[in-house]
């Protein structure tokens, strides 16, 4: 959590720092918890049967996500990464990871 800004547990902190460095997207690109739930996301959509194709797989982790309508630009996106791949379990985990990493998931406007 020191990429975070986390203080340190013997002093006290009256306001916490605001900071935005490379370090804290490395931790998640690179942290075994994060692609451990990349990971779970995926299997989670693919195993809902209530999502019959690729477009309602997207649709659905993009409004999850950003609690917002994704455009058709982003859903055509998801389901021409999805479909150029063998393995749509990896697939659909990197789909999960990209979304992890956007700003507009890590950061509230």
């Amino acid at each position: 959590l020191t990429a975070f800004d986390q203080p340190p547990p013997s002093t006290t902190v009256g306001t916490r720092n605001v900071s935005n460095v490379p370090a804290q997207s490395l931790v998640f690109l690179n942290d075994p918890l994060v692609h451990e739930l990349a990971e779970f996301w995926a299997v989670r959509i693919l195993d809902d049967t209530t999502l019959e194709s690729d477009r309602s797989r997207a649709d659905r982790m993009w409004r999850t996500a950003f609690a917002v309508e994704p455009s058709d630009r982003d859903l055509d996106a998801i389901v021409s990464f999805v479909a150029a791949g063998d393995d749509r379990s990896e697939r659909w985990t990197d789909v999960a990871h990209v979304l992890f990493n956007t700003k507009a998931f890590i950061y509230l406007d």
